[in-house]
């Protein structure tokens, strides 16, 4: 973990030096280079929300029991738990 934190870290430092490249140093009242500056950042954000949207696009299981879709509420439980557990969290749900 340790090692993945000092890589993000440093790329996050070296993607902003990359963004900051491209600016004067002293800018003037009419630059526009702040929009590109929060365009980045939120470029960044809406693209984790659709990877994430993509990946982990499921319903829970209290929904498939509400719907009585027990075959898919079976399935995902089997994702997360072992098979004899099953029985008794679609109890407590």
């Amino acid at each position: 973990m340790g090692t993945v934190f000092a890589i993000v870290t440093n790329l996050g430092i070296f993607l902003a030096s990359l963004n900051g490249q491209f600016f004067d140093e002293k800018p003037t009242p009419s630059d526009s280079y702040w929009r590109y500056v929060f365009l980045f950042p939120i470029l960044i954000t809406v693209g984790r929300m659709i990877l994430l949207y993509l990946f982990f696009n499921h319903e829970t299981p209290y929904y498939y029991l509400l719907k009585k879709d027990s075959i898919n509420c079976d399935k995902f439980l089997s994702k997360m738990y072992y098979p004899e557990f099953i029985e008794d969290i679609k109890n407590g749900i």
